[in-house]
């Protein structure tokens, strides 16, 4: 339970006196009768939320700290708001300081939502600043809604606030999260502006007072999944004893963002512990994440005859696909603009799992992919979803036969920039895929993908399967009829 600052009490006193006696200025007086003044004004919108505890994350770990101090609640205004005296144990702090840091807004169980009345599960919602000055942002102001939380999702693996202290806040290294996160927001605000036709300015507004009914329907189906990632990620910290960030996945995002009605949609939910620095460069966490989640359209899960279940641990093991993901991430490139990351994890299915992604991790650039299970090899040349896979599951195939126990152990940079090097040579088309044949042994198969069209070879015996599809209308065409109908749709 969090505390709730004396001043808080004194605050409220001084606002009921004014309201009764109507002689009080804008500002209000300390316990040394200073005026002091209301800075860092922030609205937390679903309806509007009374009740919230609001706080600004000085050193990026989106965890409250002992010196990061929780807003004081204008109710009559529907606002929270700061004072500069709260922030004076952090060193060298500043306004423009804690205007590029994100804010966070804990809503609890009984705080009060304008549009839908008392809330009964808790959830957590995130501003991260897009800009550093103008408009808003440069009067201090913020909005904290469900379309301004979704950011999380694009920019987790950016956010490394567990080796600083909150008192160091406005210091080096946290200027530095600061430097590579707004860009990366600024990036996906774009992205996701011009694929789903919404204006880049809609995620930040206020959209109860501009009367924007589509936003606000956008903002309470998010809610409605962010209150049930809230509760499993509580599950999963009680099960596992660890501290975790939620994030919902990014496909429910753009499912919801593409104003397409579902009954029940399938995704999955993902908790992270905080980043660890290691020695080399890397930083490591742990990725908790539950696949194959199925949900109703009001975020409740549902097991496969379409029944909502209670949610526990022992029923979500039962009704998903949840694994551990160690992951190592280089925070800088290792050789030319690309970083790295190497994920490990163990799996009832496939058992033990190993994959090495080489790129420059920016959402619309794309990356290459190297992995290994007791099952299969797999190289990805451009991931999310086109370009050039091959996939060997013949033993006796040599080609990309990669040591990975010893590379995830050695990190060698130079073996890195090898592997992501003989990868990207590879640059098959629907005129080459035939000269890649060589690759393919009995069992093996490679695909070229772009967009809603796809097309495979797959050897067996002596012969190739060839097939040309179409992933939105099902149509599948074999054999040279096939190759000719994908050649005009795949370049």
């Amino acid at each position: 339970m969090k505390l709730i600052f004396n001043k808080y009490f004194l605050y409220s006193y001084i606002f009921l006196s004014c309201a009764i006696l109507s002689n009080c200025s804008a500002g209000i007086l300390d316990s040394d009768n200073q005026s002091t003044q209301q800075i860092f004004k922030t609205k937390v919108i679903d309806g509007y939320i009374s009740g919230a505890n609001v706080f600004i994350d000085m050193n990026w770990n989106l965890k409250q700290d002992l010196n990061e101090p929780s807003a004081y609640e204008d109710t009559e205004n529907e606002i929270y708001y700061f004072e500069e005296s709260q922030f004076s144990a952090i060193d060298n702090w500043s306004i423009a300081c804690s205007q590029r840091r994100p804010r966070v807004a804990e809503v609890p169980v009984g705080a009060i939502d304008s549009s839908r009345g008392v809330v009964s599960e808790e959830y957590d919602m995130y501003f991260f600043p897009y800009q550093s000055g103008g408009g808003e942002q440069g009067e201090s102001r913020a909005n904290v809604t469900p379309l301004t939380s979704i950011f999380i999702s694009y920019i987790s693996s950016s956010l490394d606030g567990s080796n600083i202290s909150d008192v160091d806040g406005c210091g080096e290294n946290a200027n530095v999260i600061a430097n590579l996160v707004i860009p990366k927001v600024e990036n996906t605000l774009s992205i996701l502006s011009a694929n789903f036709n919404i204006s880049a300015y809609s995620f930040y507004e206020d959209f109860i007072a501009s009367g924007n009914a589509e936003l606000q329907a956008y903002a309470e189906l998010i809610v409605d999944f962010l209150k049930t990632a809230t509760t499993v990620s509580k599950i999963i910290e009680d099960e596992y004893e660890i501290n975790l960030t939620t994030q919902l996945d990014r496909s429910l995002i753009q499912k919801i963002l593409s104003k397409e009605e579902f009954s029940e949609i399938t995704f999955a939910l993902f908790s992270q512990t905080e980043l660890v620095q290691l020695d080399d460069g890397y930083e490591q966490l742990y990725l908790y994440g539950f696949y194959g989640v199925t949900s109703n359209n009001q975020g409740k899960l549902i097991d496969n005859n379409g029944n909502e279940y209670e949610l526990n641990i022992t029923n979500l093991l039962a009704n998903t696909d949840f694994r551990i993901r160690d992951m190592k991430i280089t925070r800088s490139p290792i050789f030319g603009n690309n970083k790295v990351l190497l994920e490990f994890r163990n799996d009832n299915e496939t058992g033990i799992n190993r994959h090495i992604d080489i790129g420059t991790f920016v959402l619309d650039e794309n990356l290459m992919r190297v992995s290994s299970n007791d099952k299969k090899r797999e190289i990805v040349k451009e991931l999310f979803g086109d370009g050039y896979s091959l996939t060997i599951k013949n033993d006796n195939n040599s080609y990309f036969d990669y040591e990975f126990e010893r590379i995830f152990s050695s990190r060698d940079p130079n073996e890195l920039e090898d592997i992501y090097n003989e990868v990207m040579a590879l640059d098959p088309n629907m005129e080459t895929m035939i000269n890649n044949r060589y690759l393919l042994f009995d069992g093996d198969m490679h695909q070229l993908r772009n967009g809603e069209w796809g097309y495979i070879e797959s050897k067996d015996s002596s012969s190739f399967y060839v097939n040309c599809y179409n992933s939105s209308t099902n149509e599948s065409v074999n054999g040279s009829d096939g190759y000719e109908l994908c050649s005009q749709h795949i370049q």
